[in-house]
């Protein structure tokens, strides 16, 4: 029993029946432009030759392979030779030159529809490749050492409801030298049947200390809300750190960075100033302060961040976004 061939998708055969209707429209358009010329000029054949050639050419370089171009080539040397040629509606093959225009035209539809034909072939073949390289793209996952941290920025937070968030311009704090970031988490666990049935697990907050070079009055008085003026700085026992938005960025072994920013928090914790007595070898000493962020009221995010090793190509909204990180609080642009 001879197998059955496959059935031909119908996606194709609707293609080609458009193909075949494009053609058919297009030889009777090319008629009717040669119809014209051939009543407003006095020796046409020229040009109605030159007017089907055209249309030959068309029909190759926007239909698939060569059929539909080796047709309008046909139809053309015929309507020429029947229509416009004397004696009309006749068919006289042996008139001088008109193997000459046969094969041009033929020629013409062949060469053209080879070239088109390679560049279809072509195009598909680049679309298939960048496919397969963004699809690769997305299953490759960069997983790299933090080596450096630096570019301690904050913000006050102006604004913290249920409906709105909003802070004011970043602005660097210090030079960093180390900074950990602890996201911290509640679990119970719910018994049944004597035996751990599931473990419920709610966000408390995140814990930031951070070791700076040093710390300016006009720093303190951001950071923990003591008065600085006219080169005073004084703290009293009501003085209430601001809400702030904090912001860094990290390097990463590959060379790329990973950006973020926690929405709220304060550096309510303390702050450490280190002092020692000069001896022969001068030791510096540093600045660390202590906080503790948190969830904004709005939507519960509490963090935002960004690794550039991570990018892919679609990702336009992120990677301009790291292009001017500190610029601003950033926001994922459905959250904003």
């Amino acid at each position: 029993m001879r197998p059955l061939r496959s059935p031909e998708p119908t996606w194709r055969r609707r293609s080609a029946a458009m193909e075949s209707l494009s053609v058919k429209a297009t030889d009777g358009v090319t008629t009717t432009i040669a119809f014209c010329f051939f009543h407003a000029l006095k020796n046409p054949t020229a040009n109605i030759a030159l007017t089907y050639i055209l249309a030959v050419f068309l029909v190759a370089r926007f239909t698939d392979g060569y059929s539909f171009g080796l047709f309008s080539s046909f139809v053309g040397v015929v309507c020429v030779n029947f229509l416009f040629t004397y004696p009309y509606f006749a068919l006289d093959f042996t008139m001088a030159g008109y193997p000459i225009t046969f094969v041009a035209m033929f020629s013409i539809s062949g060469i053209t529809s080879a070239i088109t034909s390679n560049m279809k072939t072509q195009a598909r073949v680049l679309a298939e490749r960048e496919k397969m390289l963004m699809e690769a793209e997305k299953e490759k996952i960069v997983r790299s050492r933090t080596v450096s941290f630096r570019d301690i920025h904050i913000a006050k937070v102006t604004t913290n409801t249920e409906t709105e968030y909003a802070a004011e311009t970043p602005s660097k704090l210090a030079r960093a030298i180390t900074g950990k970031i602890s996201d911290e988490f509640e679990t119970e666990k719910i018994y049944s049947d004597d035996s751990v049935e599931d473990v419920n697990m709610s966000y408390k907050g995140t814990s930031v200390e951070l070791e700076v070079n040093s710390l300016a009055p006009q720093d303190k008085s951001q950071v923990f809300g003591h008065l600085y003026e006219k080169g005073f700085l004084i703290k009293t026992k009501d003085d209430k750190a601001p809400e702030l938005a904090l912001g860094w960025r990290a390097k990463k072994l590959n060379g790329k960075y990973e950006f973020k920013w926690l929405y709220c928090g304060r550096f309510g914790q303390g702050f450490e100033d280190n002092y020692e007595t000069e001896g022969e070898t001068k030791t510096t000493q540093t600045a660390t302060l202590k906080g503790d962020f948190y969830a904004r009221q709005m939507d519960g995010r509490y963090e935002c961040s960004v690794d550039e090793s991570n990018l892919l190509t679609e990702h336009t909204e992120a990677a301009a976004a790291i292009k001017d990180w500190f610029s601003k609080v950033q926001e994922k642009p459905d959250a904003a």
